[in-house]
């Protein structure tokens, strides 16, 4: 009996310590836009075709409102062979966006 007792002592002193910590929140790596933005920032992409400043800040901030595909897209941008592609594609965005709302995508 004796030798289950440490062993389950130590088990028992493990769980306990992981429960009570707190682990410290997660920082993002890439400053997430205003879900205000995210609509005015797609439709400038739309205009100008530049993307590449926001990409990243705006597909963290579609996924985090539930935009899964539309995030996606926002990375397919650097695939598009012209600005005019990207902006046909950012333009599609904002319809999709507007149409749906968050947490549906």
């Amino acid at each position: 009996m004796d030798r289950f007792v440490f062993p389950g002592m130590c088990l028992i002193a493990l769980c306990l310590g992981a429960c009570t910590k707190a682990s410290p929140p997660v920082a993002s790596l890439y400053p997430e836009l205003p879900a205000e933005q995210i609509v005015t920032t797609l439709e400038k992409i739309a205009e100008t075709g530049e993307y590449k400043s926001v990409s990243m800040s705006l597909t963290a901030s579609l996924e985090k409102a539930g935009y899964m595909r539309e995030a996606a897209t926002v990375q397919n941008f650097q695939y598009a062979d012209s600005p005019e592609k990207v902006k046909a594609m950012a333009a599609e965005l904002v319809n999709s966006v507007k149409k749906r709302p968050a947490g549906q995508g």
